[in-house]
């Protein structure tokens, strides 16, 4: 008897699935058009949340080239590539110091961005976007896609949700909305970075050691957007550095003459530091001020003791309705870093500055 009733139940659940869901041409229809809209739901993300130097917690989803000039640190230039397919997004990256200055590498510092050396750098992010495909969303999604599609001259083909919640009725809107859970994304970026060092141990002859150090960083970024123009990330990052000694002058005579010469050096092996960071970020852009958004962050380096406050105001001409970059992007980034074990520093020490252009262009064209 248990049996049969249970058997009784799956078929009138079949039956009744049956009957609510369309067959052939329609239903084939109804699904082409609601996996291209998921699949648009999550590149708009990225696209809306492009970021000039690449160091936002969502991954850019268009190839770019950045140049970065930080106070004190010099010039840096960055190639970033990437391909997204479906809701994945993949990328390696090549930054390079491109002026004379400083030998030392570290792969990322608190507020003064990528220093000089060499990174090597790849990422993969996944969005997490399970829409409810029920026949209720389906028929909402479709009948105001339609309706708008009538009245305001829009190809109803390739439209998104983002421009049909723009120009939804509320009612409407509602009952999108109450369809959709909210998207999450994962990003998780490694990179190795190549510094050079040159140092003594020896006091008498001053004979110099070089040598190169190759040290990682893993960072991986979980974050929630709120819409298309803003979201909220916490990212754990993994870093390796290598901490020079102080460097030394010294006065040397010049062969059997009277006559001397200065010789600086750093003494002593560079210190292998290791660290692991916790960063808050909030991106916000802003409709009603053209081309403009920012993206405060917070940073705490836990075995080293540091905090950092990040302020990135980013001047984006933003991206094509087909994810295509409209041209030259930039911004700058101001930030304050202090040690917290002891005293905090002071502002005008502690304040680093940085700018940023970047050029993304187009290297994938299949990106869906």
């Amino acid at each position: 008897m248990k049996k049969l009733i249970i058997l009784m139940f799956l078929i009138v659940r079949s039956c009744v699935a049956l009957a609510q869901n369309p067959t052939g041409a329609d239903a084939k229809t109804d699904k082409e058009d609601i996996k291209k809209v998921t699949k648009n739901l999550s590149t708009a993300v990225g696209a809306a949340n492009f970021t000039p130097n690449g160091n936002g917690a969502i991954s850019n989803i268009i190839s770019n080239f950045n140049l970065s000039s930080t106070l004190e640190e010099g010039v840096n230039g960055k190639i970033d590539l990437k391909y997204s397919k479906h809701y994945f997004t993949y990328g390696i990256s090549l930054s390079q110091k491109l002026s004379e200055g400083d030998n030392k590498a570290t792969l990322y510092d608190f507020n003064k961005g990528l220093s000089p050396g060499t990174t090597l750098g790849a990422n993969i992010q996944y969005m997490l976007w399970k829409n409810k495909k029920s026949l209720t969303y389906q028929d909402v999604f479709l009948t105001v896609k339609s309706r708008i599609a009538k009245y305001q001259g829009i190809a109803a083909a390739g439209m998104t949700l983002d421009t049909v919640l723009k120009y939804a009725t509320p009612e409407e809107q509602l009952k999108l909305a109450g369809s959709d859970k909210s998207p999450v994304f994962f990003n998780l970026t490694v990179s190795f970075t190549k510094s050079q060092f040159s140092y003594t141990t020896d006091s008498v002859n001053l004979s110099p050691i070089d040598e190169n150090k190759i040290t990682p960083n893993i960072n991986f970024a979980v974050g929630v957007p709120f819409s298309f123009k803003s979201y909220l990330a916490v990212t754990y990052s993994y870093s390796e550095t290598y901490d020079e000694g102080s460097s030394i002058t010294f006065i040397r005579p010049f062969g059997t003459t009277d006559n001397n010469y200065t010789q600086t050096l750093t003494f002593g092996a560079p210190s292998h530091v290791i660290d692991h960071k916790i960063t808050a970020e909030y991106r916000r852009n802003f409709e009603r001020i053209k081309n403009l958004a920012i993206a405060p962050s917070i940073i705490y380096g836990i075995k080293s003791e540091r905090l950092a406050f990040t302020l990135p105001v980013y001047f984006i001409k933003g991206i094509t309705k087909d994810y295509e970059a409209k041209g030259l992007q930039g911004g700058l980034s101001f930030g304050y870093v202090t040690d917290t074990k002891t005293k905090w520093v002071k502002f005008k020490d502690g304040f680093g500055a940085q700018l940023i252009l970047t050029a993304p262009f187009t290297v994938f064209t299949d990106m869906f």
